[in-house]
């Protein structure tokens, strides 16, 4: 069929990379904020949208992380609008000749356990330290989220003049609320969550700190992130062709069992439903969660049963 398999069903926690092309710093931060904004403003418009929960976002020079949840089961359409207004919106700020994103597709980690929210929520505050960007998290001058944000933190933003300035389909100005993430709020409590994220955000700061000592680098720091061009390039050593992680759990051997059992057995049922469709069979009803047949061909999938809805 020339499409990619793809499981999207409600209720999952995401742990969300894009880069940009051929690693240029496109997103770099600016001393205006007009990337920061652009970022904010379509997180707010689309979540609300598409009523996705956004919990943390890092903006890097040359890649940007952030974990939502999706209620609804529709994070393809969530994705594709974001990254196709966001491409606009910084070729246009940029006067960028070329696309803003690679080819590849959005990495999607499916978080599966609490403590796989709180580390990836953690690793993305913390990347701009792992990077040798700036010292600590917060000295970040890009977009990125603390771990106190989550549960209160609701900005105002207004729509940017780059590329949207013009559109009369988007609001004047959005609200965008960073949540706390579903399992950890429910097995932890909101204090409790904060607390134990800016614990990790801490113990990686530190690790990072020893790792560049010990390579003998130095960070670049705030001043120098904001200088550096976006046509730059990354020059860091970057290891093609390895596995990207499906999911996390955090070591959680159980929730890794029942997460694969579920994956073998909607695979078994997609490779069924194919092999019906391609004998000409249109009534088949394919597994819960398949989206591009139901989106693309007019097929006919199952609902997800509340089990499957509150597992997933």
């Amino acid at each position: 069929m020339g499409m990619r398999r793809q499981c999207t069903l409600p209720g999952v926690t995401y742990f969300l990379t894009r880069r940009t092309t051929r690693r240029h710093y496109v997103l770099t931060p600016d001393e205006g904020g007009a990337v920061e904004q652009m970022v904010l403003f379509l997180l707010g418009h689309l979540c609300k949208k598409h009523g996705v929960q956004l919990h943390a976002v890092c903006v890097m020079s040359t890649h940007l992380h952030y974990v939502v949840t999706d209620p609804r089961g529709v994070l393809p359409l969530f994705l594709h609008e974001f990254h196709r207004l966001l491409a606009n919106s910084v070729k246009n700020f940029r006067g960028w000749p070329a696309e803003v994103f690679d080819k590849n597709p959005t990495t999607r980690t499916v978080l599966l356990t609490a403590n796989a929210e709180l580390q990836q929520i953690a690793y993305t505050i913390a990347n701009p330290v792992e990077a040798a960007a700036v010292r600590y998290a917060r000295d970040w001058p890009g977009l990125t989220t603390a771990p106190r944000d989550l549960g209160t933190r609701i900005e105002r933003v207004t729509r940017p003049d780059y590329y949207l300035r013009d559109a009369t389909t988007f609001p004047d100005e959005v609200e965008v609320r960073f949540e706390l993430p579903p399992r950890a709020l429910a097995l932890y409590g909101a204090e409790r969550t904060r607390r134990l994220l800016q614990r990790e955000v801490e113990t990686r700061e530190r690790k990072a700190l020893q790792k560049i000592r010990a390579k003998g680098w130095s960070f670049l720091g705030r001043a120098r992130v904001l200088r550096q061009p976006h046509t730059k390039r990354s020059t860091s050593r970057e290891d093609f062709g390895s596995l990207v992680p499906h999911f996390a759990a955090a070591g959680d051997a159980e929730a890794v069992r029942a997460y694969l059992e579920r994956t073998r057995a909607w695979d078994g049922l997609y490779a069924q439903c194919l092999e019906h469709w391609r004998a000409g069979d249109h009534d088949v009803e394919w597994p819960p969660g398949t989206w591009a047949m139901v989106r693309y061909h007019g097929a006919r999938a199952a609902p997800p049963p509340d089990d499957l809805r509150q597992a997933a």
